[in-house]
């Protein structure tokens, strides 16, 4: 009898053991949180103002200011071809209401431009949005949006079963919540931890708060009920900008009929790094912008055909108007 209690008995030690809190190592769970922390606290630092569509190409430059901490402004995609820009109308409704003015630069002495990003395809023709173009750059500071010819961040590992789960899915949304959405049985998967955290939502339910949610779950259920590397994975998946890093480029565009005129009849083709630009009508993409931009040169463009400049007054004709008549009266 007592051969047949002993090995119960530590049997029921054992289960006891794993049960209670503490037999859960505490320390490797710290590890673990903090692992959570650091790589959320790198999430962090992904911008809004990323394009953050999938399915949307960009042109490739590698020049540029990184979108990593970028000015705040507004982020505009389009157009899809040379005669199709859905959200442009309302765009110039909101320029026309003079929507969102920045307010007073005292140092400048002077109200800053409102920055507007453009998302623009490298291979759509925009002969017929350059006048929508034009009255932007009037208004606003325009920066176009482009990929670098770098790899994609270094993404954390994907646990065996989640690669399972991913298999032969495609996520189209765009990121954030709504790719999170996506992933909501694999997150299911992931954190089964009952507890409910209380989470401030003052300002709106944000990215921030969403990964606070995790890490204190793990915390609170000593990652005996979290996946750590699948719900970074997940954080990784739906919040990180897929792709390439992007930055911005600088697009200035001749706004003013005087200064379209002169490029007309003064750009020299030849030149090597021209400070003023006149694109042929016919030809006009945005990856021929995009190849005339650099850290260095920030050249002005107008689309346009070359004026040849008018011709000199003959010089008799110059005397001529330069020769007041002589008063009546005089010798």
């Amino acid at each position: 009898m007592q051969r047949r209690i002993t090995p119960l008995a530590l049997a029921l030690s054992c289960l006891t053991a794993v049960l209670t809190p503490t037999a859960i190592d505490l320390g490797t769970c710290d590890d673990r949180v903090e692992r959570m922390r650091h790589t959320f606290a790198v999430l962090k630092t992904f911008d809004a103002l990323h394009v953050q569509d999938e399915s949307w190409p960009l042109p490739v430059s590698p020049h540029g200011t990184s979108m990593y901490a970028a000015d705040d402004g507004r982020l505009e995609y389009g157009p899809t071809t040379e005669h199709d820009w859905p959200d442009i109308a309302e765009l110039l409704a909101d320029i026309d209401t003079d929507a969102a003015r920045p307010a007073w630069d005292r140092r400048a002495n002077r109200t800053p431009r409102p920055i507007l990003y453009l998302a623009l395809r490298p291979d759509v023709a925009i002969k017929h949005h350059w006048p929508a173009l034009i009255k932007l750059a009037s208004t606003h500071e325009l920066r176009l949006v482009v990929a670098t010819p770098e790899p994609p961040p270094l993404a954390p590992p994907v646990p065996e079963w989640m690669a399972e789960q991913l298999a032969g899915r495609v996520l189209t949304a765009s990121n954030g919540f709504a790719r999170l959405d996506e992933l909501r049985d694999i997150w299911a998967l992931a954190d089964t931890c009952p507890l409910e955290i209380d989470i401030c939502t003052q300002f709106g339910w944000r990215e921030e708060q969403q990964l606070a949610l995790w890490i204190k779950r793990a915390e609170r259920c000593h990652c005996a009920m979290i996946d750590e590397q699948a719900m970074t994975a997940i954080a990784w998946r739906a919040f990180a900008p897929q792709g390439p890093p992007q930055r911005w480029l600088p697009l200035r565009i001749a706004t003013k009929v005087d200064d379209q005129r002169r490029i007309e009849t003064t750009y020299v083709a030849s030149a090597a790094t021209p400070s003023e630009i006149l694109l042929p009508p016919n030809s006009v993409t945005v990856g021929l912008l995009v190849q005339h931009l650099a850290s260095d040169s920030t050249p002005i463009f107008h689309v346009g055909e070359p004026r040849p400049s008018p011709p000199p007054e003959p010089p008799e004709r110059r005397r001529t108007a330069r020769t007041k008549p002589a008063p009546r009266g005089a010798p």
